[in-house]
């Protein structure tokens, strides 16, 4: 089998899956060539990962865990404890992108986030979506607020195509994906 090494899996794309066999999806990943992948719920599957993964020989660079309100201690040690380098925040409601004080509060809490990582060797990252894009303040997109009251150490994941997806979610008809340039 050829094997993916620059291509990753988000686990929540399997979870029916992972529910009904989680090693055995994870073997199923790696047979088809992915050599890793980005878990969700961290914590919740915390064992099924530290089993399956040195099991099957992937390795999760990223995850995607809650960093408002959970013990950043237990976070940031689980991350390590399972070779995680980055822990990505994945969700903030839409409601809470609505004024410039809902965004400072988010950035404060992923820089504080990012200084408890720290001590654990992991960044810490943050993965939009469409209505961080819709959402203006000021006349700006509040992802670009955002971006400019994060501390630097936090890292922003783009979901670039979460956007143009929401605005097409009406189309009759699946639009064209975008070709790749051709190689001079």
């Amino acid at each position: 089998m050829v094997s993916l090494p620059d291509l990753s899996v988000q686990l929540y794309s399997v979870r029916q899956p992972l529910a009904e066999d989680f090693a055995g999806t994870l073997r199923r990943l790696t047979d088809i060539g992915l050599t890793r992948v980005e878990p969700y719920g961290m914590l919740r599957f915390a064992d099924d990962l530290q089993a399956a993964l040195p099991a099957t020989g992937l390795t999760a660079p990223t995850a995607h865990q809650a960093l408002d309100g959970g013990d950043l201690e237990a976070i940031f040690e689980t991350a390590a404890m399972l070779g995680i380098r980055t822990v990505v925040h994945p969700f903030t409601p839409a409601d809470r992108w609505q004024s410039r004080a809902d965004i400072q509060q988010l950035a404060d809490t992923l820089h504080e986030a990012a200084t408890v990582g720290s001590d654990f060797g992991v960044t810490v990252g943050y993965h939009n979506h469409a209505w961080e894009l819709s959402s203006h303040i000021d006349g700006r997109p509040a992802l670009e607020l955002f971006a400019d009251l994060l501390d630097p150490a936090v890292l922003l994941e783009i979901a670039a195509f979460e956007r143009w997806a929401t605005e097409r979610r009406h189309c009759r008809t699946a639009p064209a994906w975008p070709r790749r340039p051709a190689r001079a």
